[in-house]
């Protein structure tokens, strides 16, 4: 099985869309964590809820996409 955590069924106005993932994305990497577990997963997001700027690697189609997203405060 792929490690990371895939993405799925997330609405069309949801902060994941305007991020620009898809549904059926694997997220690998966030901000450099590596991300293999749903528990890593909150980690990152603990870490990181203050961040201005946030980077995904994701793995879409067999290929590694990287995503960056400013957040506005």
């Amino acid at each position: 099985a792929a490690k990371g955590y895939k993405v799925e069924n997330f609405r069309e106005d949801s902060l994941l869309n305007k991020a620009g993932f898809k549904s059926g994305d694997i997220v690998k990497r966030v901000n450099g964590m590596s991300i293999e577990t749903p528990e890593q997963l909150i980690q990152a997001y603990q870490k990181l809820k203050d961040s201005t700027n946030i980077r995904v690697d994701v793995e879409r189609n067999g290929s590694t996409i990287t995503l960056d997203y400013q957040i506005n405060r």
